[in-house]
This record gives structure tokens, C-alpha cells and sequence, in this order.
């Protein structure tokens, strides 16, 4: 039987031939198959997804093609005042200003705005409004106003207002629904937020009510993210901005009930009395009316018990979803602790002000409940009385126990210290800012912690005797893999450090005063030795002085150096 050659095979069918050029076999009706076979536009949008924050490769996307085009628009104007705008960024309300309708151009106009000549909007851009930061957008409309050179009128103030409200007001009735809102600024009397906070007031006709009901449930019901935050020094103006914002709070609670993410802050140097109940009800009510509320941020501005006491009713009625929740100077720790212990899916447990103990708060520990779900505890308070912060922290990690897998306190004490050792067996990441003597307290319980980050920073800068280094880099976790250390060791009492650890580290930040050459030679040497496992070194000090040829070598072994200073490495 006669067998075909592939030559002879390949030269003979029709659909297949050699090219030219190469020896590739490439189909003979090629023509359309070179060109890659176009995207699903289910695809093209979760690519672009990606590009939400480049907004340089979003705008070159755009010029693509049209159903690119069309894909990339709107992430481009999704949240336009995110951050403040710089110069010739303002141009951005022309383009808005162009898709207003005839009367409130002809409006501005009467007013002595003059308008930009702007053809038709090919896009109808406020639809694709989905975060709205009022601050930044009051401070677009004053400094779009000073390009204008109106400045110097004496009717300003009056057109500024007529521009946040006719602008603002086209923003939220064409938008097909925020996810973010953020309110800053002290000050919204004249802010396009009076609309929302006139919304559903004082209606008299049934239609004109339906249709301003329609217009705030479009607008707001899925939102996401809600920022507020109180900052008025002035007592009259405090109490008429925090009646407005309450009243927007108060909206909120009947119409958005999808909020993830609840912020509430307070200017931590404001001398205005507290808010009276009208003002922390709303509050409250947003809290309590949440479906599924996962992050809370929110400190005590007020000062009466029953407040706090509903308020932590509120946070009792999100105990089934709350996953983050970051708390300043409460009070009440007793009720703090009662609710903690319902919060069934509680991740992250952040502390910026410790609330101090009570002798119900105690009781937790003399009588253990249902311990902590508690994963993540972060406390940043670090004020003159440690003990106090001790005692209140001491408990929470006592009652989170093994739950716990990442901690990260500063001003540790020695007895916080014990505390941690004897019950916290799963700590993964650790983050500790202590004294001396507290480091000796820690250095038992390190070696059998499960360790993969460590952050150790000596807060008096002290140099180390040889003798306690080695004891440190023994006590060192063979699993740890991320090192930051802020000790001040010369170059040998280094190399003696690193040489006496375990573990192979894939990152180490050193935070050291002075290095130079032979430093970072010590460190490539450590690196070559672990057989190049090292991959990122990142530094911070006074006095770094590296040569260009000590960093390319370093290089070759260690890929990745970074300055973490504002101040060039060498």
C-alpha cells in the first residue's frame, strides 16, 4: 500500500498552503482569519472594568471604536468629583452645562453667567453619574466661576448658588442611581444637597409628590457607600448643618436600603456643643434600617446615655452582616462588648480611641460568653494611660482568643504582652509598636506562632547589644516570610541578625538610620544565601548614601529596592 508523503499531502489540499515567507502551514482562506476574532461586549466591559482607575487608558479606549467608545464613557464619568479638581479640570461642568435643557440656560444666562458655545452632548453624560462628593463639587463650581472672571461681582455668591442648584439638580434627576455619596463640607445651605434635603417636604399635590418620590428612589435606592461627616466650628451654623444633614439621614433611611459601607465622622478639634436627639435619631434610624450593612465607621459625638444606648440597638440590629467596624471614644464598654458578641461575621474590630472599662465589662471575663468572631483587632490609640487601654484591649483579645489571626497596637505594655502570648495561638500577622522591655515579654511566645508577618518597632530608637539580637533573631518563627524591624544595628550586628534566623523572609523593610554600601551588601549576602528567596527590600531612614554600582549589584540578587523616604536612596 502506497503511503502519502506529508510534503505531498500538504501541496496537494485545497484548504491548507505553504506561506511564502515562513515554513508555517497557515489555512489559504486566511484573509479573515488573520485578524483576531472581535470580543462578546460581555467580555469588552469586564476588560475595561479593570481600567476604572486609569483614566489616561480609559480616555485612549475611547478613541478606539465606537463600541469602546460606548464601554469607556461611562467609567470616565461615573464619579468626576472624586478628587479636587486642579486648573483646567473644571472644564468638566461646560460639558455638563451643555446637556441642560433650554431654560436653565436661558436661566444662567439672565443671571450674567456667560455660557460656553458647546455643541449637542453625543452622550447623555449625568446618567452615568454613580459617586457624588459634594465638597469637591462646590469647590469645581467656585473655581469654574473664577475662570469666568466673576469673582469680583457683587451678585457672586447669588450665582454661585444658582449654579450648584440648576447643576446639581440635573446631576441627581438624570442619574439611573449613585452607589457613593460623600458629604464633607459643613456648610450645604447653598449646596446642590438642599435638594435632597428638600425632597419630600412640604408637597401638597399628590402628582407632584409621586414624581419626587420617583425621582429620589432613582437617584438613591442603590446606593452603596455613604459618607457624612460634621465639621463646623461655629455653634449656630453646627446646629443648622446638622439639622440638614440629618434630614438627608433621615431619607436615606426610607429610601436606601442597600448601604454597605456607613461612615460618620466628626472634626476632632470642633468646640460646638453636642447634636440634641433630632439630630442623632436619623442617624440611628439609617443604622437600623440597613439590609445588609458590612463596614461602619463611626466615633460618639454625643453625650447623653440614651443616645448611646439606641445606638448600639442600631448596631445590634446589623449583627448578622456587620463585617468591619471601626469605632472611636465610645463609652459604655459593657454594651459594646454585648453586641460584639452577636456579630456573628465580624472580620475587622478597628479601635482609633479605646472606650475605657467598667466593672460590667469585667464581667466578661469573670463569666466567658460566646467568645469574639473577631480576626483582625487594630487599635491606634496611644494615649497617657496605657493601663486603661490594656485593661479594655486585654479583655476583647481574651474574649476573640483563637479566633484571632492578625493584631496590630501601638504603645504595647508588658502585660498586654502576656495577654497575647497566652491566649492568641494563631497570629499570622503581627504589628507592634513597644519598648524594650516589652520585647523581652514577647520573644517566648514568638517561635510558636504561625507567623508570616512581623512588625516590631522600637519606639526609643535604642541600639541593641549583640547578645539580645541573637535572642530576637531565635525567637523569629521559621514560617515568617515579611520582616519590618526598626532597630539600630550597624552592619555586623545585622549580618549576625539575619544569619541567626530560620526563616528564608521574601521581604524585609528596614526602617535604619545611616546605611551605606557595606549595609546593603550584608543584605545581598543574606539574599544569595537563601538562595535568592528575598525578593523585595524596602527602606526608611536618615543618611542612606548607597553608590549606583552597590545597587545594581545588590539587584542582581535582591529584584525589587525601594526608598520608602521622599529623599533619593543614593
Amino acid at each position: 500500500m502506497m503511503t502519502r508523503s506529508p510534503e505531498n499531502f500538504l501541496s496537494k489540499n485545497k484548504f491548507i498552503q505553504r506561506s511564502k515567507f515562513t515554513k508555517s502551514i497557515i489555512p489559504i482562506n486566511s484573509t479573515q482569519r488573520t485578524i483576531p476574532y472581535p470580543l462578546s461586549l460581555d467580555c469588552l466591559i469586564n476588560i475595561i472594568e479593570y481600567l476604572k482607575n486609569d483614566r489616561a487608558t480609559l480616555y485612549s479606549c475611547v478613541m478606539v471604536n465606537r463600541i469602546w467608545c460606548k464601554t469607556s464613557i461611562p467609567l470616565l464619568w461615573c464619579r468626576p468629583f472624586e478628587h479636587q479638581m486642579i486648573g483646567k479640570e473644571v472644564r468638566i461642568l461646560h460639558t455638563y452645562i451643555s446637556c441642560l435643557n433650554f431654560h436653565d440656560k436661558a436661566e444662567l444666562i439672565d443671571h450674567g453667567i456667560r455660557l460656553p458655545d458647546m455643541p449637542n452632548p453625543i452622550f447623555d453624560y449625568p446618567k452615568y453619574l454613580r459617586g457624588f462628593d459634594n465638597e469637591n463639587f462646590d469647590r469645581a463650581i467656585e473655581d469654574w466661576m473664577m475662570m469666568l472672571c466673576l469673582t469680583m461681582d457683587s451678585d457672586y455668591e447669588i450665582k454661585v448658588k444658582l449654579c450648584n442648584k440648576i447643576i446639581g439638580n440635573l446631576l441627581f434627576s438624570r442619574t439611573k442611581g449613585l452607589k457613593v455619596l460623600k458629604i464633607d463640607r459643613g456648610e450645604i445651605e447653598d449646596s446642590c444637597l438642599m435638594n435632597i434635603v428638600n425632597l419630600n417636604t412640604e408637597i401638597s399635590e399628590i402628582s407632584e409628590k409621586e414624581n419626587n418620590y420617583n425621582y429620589y428612589y432613582e437617584a438613591f435606592s442603590e446606593l452603596e457607600n455613604f459618607e457624612l461627616k460634621f465639621d463646623n466650628d461655629d455653634e449656630e451654623k453646627w446646629m443648622l448643618n446638622s439639622e440638614y444633614k440629618a434630614r438627608i439621614c433621615s431619607q436615606l433611611a426610607t429610601y436606601s436600603r442597600s448601604l454597605s459601607h456607613i461612615t460618620i465622622s466628626i472634626d476632632p478639634f470642633r468646640r460646638s456643643p453636642p447634636p440634641p436627639f433630632i439630630v442623632c435619631q436619623p442617624i440611628f434610624e439609617l443604622i437600623s434600617s440597613q439590609d445588609k450593612l458590612q463596614f461602619l465607621d463611626i466615633e460618639e459625638f454625643w453625650d447623653e446615655f440614651t443616645y448611646t444606648a439606641i445606638f448600639y440597638s442600631s448596631l445590634q440590629s446589623q449583627s448578622h452582616s456587620i463585617t468591619h467596624l471601626t469605632l472611636t471614644n465610645l463609652t459604655e464598654f459593657d454594651l459594646l462588648l454585648s453586641v460584639l458578641v452577636s456579630c456573628v461575621n465580624l472580620q475587622t474590630l478597628e479601635f482609633l480611641m479605646v472606650p475605657e472599662p467598667n466593672m460590667e465589662s469585667f464581667d466578661y471575663i469573670m463569666n466567658p460568653r460566646k467568645p469574639l468572631s473577631v480576626k483582625k483587632l487594630i487599635s491606634y490609640d496611644a494615649r497617657s494611660e496605657p493601663q486603661l487601654v490594656t485593661q479594655s484591649l486585654g479583655i476583647i483579645i481574651k474574649m476573640a482568643n483563637k479566633n484571632l489571626r492578625a493584631l496590630m497596637l501601638f504603645e504595647v505594655t508588658s502585660e498586654l504582652i502576656d495577654i497575647i502570648g497566652q491566649n492568641c495561638p494563631n497570629i499570622v500577622d503581627l504589628y507592634l509598636t513597644m519598648s524594650t522591655s516589652s520585647i523581652s515579654h514577647l520573644l517566648p511566645f514568638l517561635p510558636s506562632l504561625p507567623l508570616e508577618y512581623l512588625f516590631l518597632w522600637e519606639d526609643h530608637s535604642m541600639a541593641f547589644t549583640l547578645d539580645f539580637v541573637h535572642k530576637i533573631a531565635r525567637s523569629i518563627p521559621v514560617t515568617l516570610q515579611n520582616l519590618e524591624i526598626t532597630f539600630d544595628m550597624a552592619p555586623e550586628v545585622m549580618y549576625n541578625f539575619l544569619w541567626e534566623c530560620r526563616a528564608k523572609f521574601r521581604e524585609l523593610v528596614l526602617r535604619v538610620d545611616g546605611c551605606d554600601d557595606e549595609f546593603l551588601e550584608v543584605v545581598t549576602m543574606y539574599a544569595k544565601k537563601s538562595g535568592g528567596y528575598l525578593r523585595t527590600l524596602k527602606l526608611w531612614g536618615l543618611g542612606i548614601k548607597f553608590s549606583v554600582e552597590a545597587v545594581e549589584e545588590a539587584k542582581k540578587t535582591i529584584p525589587r529596592i525601594v526608598n520608602l523616604a521622599s529623599y533619593p536612596l543614593w
